[in-house]
């Protein structure tokens, strides 16, 4: 990296064969994935769901599942002398939804800390900190309900 948030070409290009062997890998775990699924009979059960009770389901959980990061986000930022409204940091923590659902092992994340870096001007390795922070309490909360069985 030259300097603050500015990228050389040479850096931001992979490999071909990296490229090229990631997309021989994915359409390979896909294909294994897809390859016992029975499309007719899931088309047909999807025809069969009443669209009402589904949306009564769907559009409270999916805010729900945005908002709680969010929110668990906009507590330790606080606590951190970062005072963001929760309209700020669930456009953050939205905003990074697709890398981390691309990039593998949910190393997305860490677009988070960038971000706070570059907008906000707050430590980047407070932020790194702040996911690996974020990680350690998901995995305590698993634990915690592996434990009750």
């Amino acid at each position: 990296m030259t300097d603050k948030g500015n990228i050389n070409q040479e850096e931001a290009k992979a490999p071909l064969w990296q490229i090229i062997s990631g997309v021989l890998i994915t359409g390979g775990i896909f294909w294994l994935i897809f390859s016992k699924v029975n499309f007719q009979g899931v088309i047909s059960a999807v025809l069969r769901v009443n669209l009402f009770y589904f949306s009564l389901l769907i559009f409270p959980l999916v805010f729900l599942i945005l908002l709680a990061p969010a929110d668990k986000w906009r507590r330790i930022l606080i606590d951190l002398k970062l005072p963001l409204s929760i309209r700020e940091v669930f456009f953050f923590v939205t905003a990074s939804l697709p890398v981390k659902f691309i990039i593998p092992g949910k190393m997305g994340e860490f677009i988070r800390a960038l971000y706070l870096w570059r907008v906000y001007d707050f430590p980047f390795a407070r932020g790194m900190s702040l996911v690996i922070f974020n990680k350690v309490l998901n995995l305590m909360t698993l634990l915690f309900f592996a434990s009750f069985g």
